[in-house]
């Protein structure tokens, strides 16, 4: 857009050429009484008869504006002003014309190429004034069809980029899968022959113990890379199934599986039933929950909420720990692919998994969001269109009493 207002900006400080007026009267005297009352700021084109006009109308430089008078020695000035709007290069011009008001009453039926009337006899500033105005209403629309045709040059080029980067996007995701299914192979060889190693290591130096040691773990972790970055690639390409999906349940499956083992306590409140993919939903569930309780693990209180509001025809679900948290001024990298805030050694991971799951929102209409507190409670959210938007009349009575403690 701010193209667009430098070009017309530009247009408007360029020089303009004074305007060419041309002025069709019978009489020489009216004729130059047009030239000495705007010559100075216009050039001025004389003509004494229709033909002369129409002729002189549609040569170079061609009139701005013609002041065409009613009194003509070989045609009609209303058969001048017809052939005037009957060609395509005169169309456009303006028409102001002058003459008795008996004949501004016959103008009617040329109301849509007349520009303006003018009673005789004209006096010099009532015609500066008039020829002023519509020189003026001439170049703003000039100046309109200017910033049109740029506005359109500019959708034609933001489709344009926008086809290309759509293009750019596959070819990317194209090209991350393939790398890492091709690499999946390999990889699956170098740890399967590592690994068989294993029993052997009491025959091998200790040097030779902690190098078997690094492959194996080494291609372990690569090889959970390469997998999260196949889950990374599926999330913006794969199929999506919107139907109902009661989060309760998927709430509950995914504590189960993840909770089971540690000494986080669970508190979930009422969920509601969501238009969504259910396959997405339990990916979304899974990454969230399973950083609340990687990340509050290391408390002996450890605690682990989630939440649900609504607003309008949105749920938004909160998962909250009361972990370590992060600095918010690095909360811009939290979403992005391979962006990690705390040691591999402390809290291990690739860096893919709150991509995946801002992938996953967004493609189903919603926005994700981060926020903590130093030594307190650490959010992440995201929304999701509600099955049934009177849900939360519904659910008001259960969330009031706290929820559910698990």
């Amino acid at each position: 857009m701010e193209r667009i207002v430098d070009h017309v900006s530009s247009q408007r400080q360029r020089p303009r050429p004074r305007p060419v007026v041309l002025v069709v009267a019978r009489s020489p005297q009216a004729v130059d009484a047009a030239r000495e009352a705007l010559g100075a700021q216009h050039i001025v084109l004389g003509a004494r008869s229709g033909g002369r006009a129409i002729a002189l109308a549609a040569q170079e430089p061609r009139p701005h504006l013609v002041v065409l008078d009613e009194d003509l020695p070989d045609m009609a000035a209303l058969a001048v002003l017809e052939a005037l709007h009957g060609d395509s290069r005169t169309r456009d011009v303006p028409v102001v014309f002058t003459g008795t008001q008996a004949t501004f009453d016959r103008l009617c039926r040329f109301v849509g190429c007349l520009a303006d009337f003018i009673v005789q006899p004209v006096g010099a500033e009532v015609l500066k004034a008039r020829v002023r105005l519509h020189l003026d209403l001439q170049r703003l629309r000039e100046d309109l069809r200017e910033r049109e045709c740029a506005l359109q040059r500019e959708a034609a080029r933001g489709a344009g980029l926008e086809a290309s980067l759509d293009a750019a996007n596959s070819d990317l995701a194209a090209i991350g899968y393939s790398v890492s299914h091709d690499l999946r192979a390999p990889l699956a060889t170098l740890s399967a022959f590592a690994s068989s190693l294993l029993p052997e290591q009491a025959s091998l130096s200790e040097k030779g113990r902690d190098r078997l040691d690094r492959i194996v773990t080494a291609s372990r972790r690569l090889r959970d890379t390469v997998d999260d970055v196949l889950r990374y690639c599926g999330a913006a390409h794969a199929p999506m199934c919107i139907q109902p999906v009661d989060l309760a349940d998927i709430a509950d499956d995914v504590i189960a599986e993840l909770g089971a083992g540690t000494d986080t306590r669970f508190s979930v409140e009422p969920l509601p039933r969501v238009r969504a993919d259910r396959t997405m939903m339990r990916e979304i569930m899974e990454n969230l929950v399973g950083n609340a309780i990687k990340f509050s693990a290391c408390r002996a209180d450890a605690r682990v909420e989630i939440q649900a509001h609504t607003a309008g025809e949105l749920a938004q679900i909160v998962v909250r720990d009361n972990g370590i948290g992060f600095d918010m001024g690095y909360r811009d990298k939290l979403f992005r692919l391979f962006q990690r805030l705390h040691p591999q050694a402390e809290f291990p991971g690739s860096g893919v998994g709150l991509a995946v799951v801002q992938r996953l929102v967004t493609r189903q209409g919603g926005d994700v969001a981060a926020d903590s507190v130093a030594g307190g409670w650490t959010s992440f959210s995201f929304s999701v269109p509600l099955c049934q938007p009177a849900w939360s009349t519904a659910c008001a009575a259960d969330r009031a009493a706290g929820g559910t403690l698990r």
